[in-house]
């Protein structure tokens, strides 16, 4: 709409229709003018015919006012169509501009907002896996120090630690459960195998000893028979 109006308006050239008037005008001056110099013959027509073409004259020229206040009053009708235009599309655009402005102060503050929230979480996020650091830390020392005592109290044990001796290694994951069997079967084959032998030596010992008790015994008796 702004566009055909304003096509509309700079079309009209107010000077160029005014000039193209007075051009008529002027032509039709110099018509009269040449009839008036050619000599034409004065009789008692002769008044008439110059009133009517005077009266043609000016019906030309009441008709030429008429178009140029004509041609005037849509160039005014026009400027006054356009400004109001323009003072419509100013408003709109400054009513938009403010819109613009709300809805990027809106924005903004909303993407403010956002940007703290997720850099709150962030900074909690953070604090909560150096917690969990910590924790899984402390739980490593611990269950190093539990890998160490367990290890220690194996160790201790005769059986693991010869085990360890046979595999050449002081880990205890890397002891083979089949060196530590063996090791056990020897271990507490043996200990069946002497005390298998000590029982008859024990009996063999209490015997020789009940013996030798008992000799005395009579070894003591005679000489207080022979007293007597």
């Amino acid at each position: 709409m702004m566009t055909e109006i304003d096509d509309a308006f700079w079309s009209i050239d107010k000077q160029r229709i005014r000039k193209e008037y007075e051009a008529q005008i002027t032509s039709l001056q110099a018509q009269l003018n040449k009839l008036v110099d050619g000599g034409l013959e004065v009789n008692q027509d002769a008044s008439f015919t110059f009133s009517a073409i005077d009266e043609q004259y000016k019906l030309m020229l009441e008709m030429v006012d008429d178009k140029i206040a004509l041609k005037e009053s849509e160039i005014s009708k026009l400027e006054t169509i356009v400004s109001a235009q323009q003072r419509a599309a100013s408003n709109s655009l400054v009513a938009r501009n403010r819109q613009i402005d709300s809805a990027f102060i809106s924005e903004k503050t909303r993407l403010e907002s956002v940007g703290e929230k997720v850099e709150n979480e962030f900074d909690s996020t953070r604090e909560e896996i150096d917690a969990i650091k910590d924790e899984n830390f402390e739980l490593k020392q611990k269950i190093r120090h539990l890998d160490t005592d367990i290890e220690q109290m194996y160790l201790s044990n005769q059986i693991y630690r010869m085990a360890s001796h046979i595999d050449g290694t002081k880990e205890l994951d890397e002891i083979k459960p089949t060196t530590v069997t063996l090791v056990a079967v020897v271990w507490f084959g043996s200990l069946a195998f002497i005390c298998a032998i000590i029982g008859p030596i024990l009996v063999l010992a209490s015997l020789h000893l009940k013996s030798r008790a008992e000799k005395m015994e009579q070894e003591q008796g005679e000489p207080s028979f022979q007293a007597s």
